[in-house]
């Protein structure tokens, strides 16, 4: 029986992988990932990450991301200022399938890059929108409210504690915007962690 992997693409940004070939390898040689796949440099700015997919030890999407974001924090601890973007293809295919798995990574990244511009310019729109809100039929008292203000970033960041409350109202702002304008949309929500240190 052939071993089966699930792929991943790894762009870099702002280095060459093959220059920093041992560096790169250094960092593969220092995670989980290592003991169950393998890794290749594609091309100058470009890296293919293999990982084990057997049928007795299938894994979640969340555990394959986060053998894949601990790979690219140790190549960040050790090439310091990487910049990289990836894109998973969990099928389980063998190595025979390589290129058309490379394909549908390489894919993922671009539809990442374009797709989180055209995403957020409705956002934008919506986060320069001044909300009126009048009482009485004879008196009129506004408020008004500028959700730019709330959060800089709407796609990441960090936020001081005291925000959470701004993050908490961005949240429901496009929650309902996109889950009314996008019926394959059920929810949206940011991912919170807090910083130690």
């Amino acid at each position: 029986m052939s071993t089966m992997y699930d792929y991943a693409v790894i762009n870099v940004m702002n280095f060459s992988a093959g220059e920093k070939r041992a560096e790169l390898l250094r960092a593969f040689s220092s995670v989980r990932c290592s003991r169950i796949g393998k890794l290749a440099i594609l091309g100058d700015r470009e890296l293919l990450l293999l990982i084990e997919s057997l049928p007795k030890t299938q894994r979640t999407a969340g555990e394959m991301e986060e053998m894949i974001a601990e790979f690219m924090k140790s190549v960040g601890e050790i090439i310091q200022s990487a910049e990289m973007k990836c894109g998973i293809c969990r099928e389980g295919n063998t190595l025979r399938d390589i290129r058309k798995c490379v394909e549908k990574c390489r894919r993922v990244i671009e539809i990442n890059n374009n797709y989180l511009e055209y995403v957020f310019e409705p956002i934008n729109m919506i986060l320069l929108l001044t909300a009126k809100h009048s009482i009485g039929s004879f008196q009129s008292q506004n408020a008004n409210v500028n959700y730019k203000g709330l959060i800089g970033n709407p796609m990441e960041g960090n936020i001081a504690p005291s925000q959470e409350q701004f993050l908490d109202q961005t949240e429901r702002i496009l929650n309902g915007f996109f889950t009314q304008a996008y019926s394959d949309i059920k929810q949206v929500f940011y991912k919170k962690s807090k910083l130690i240190g």
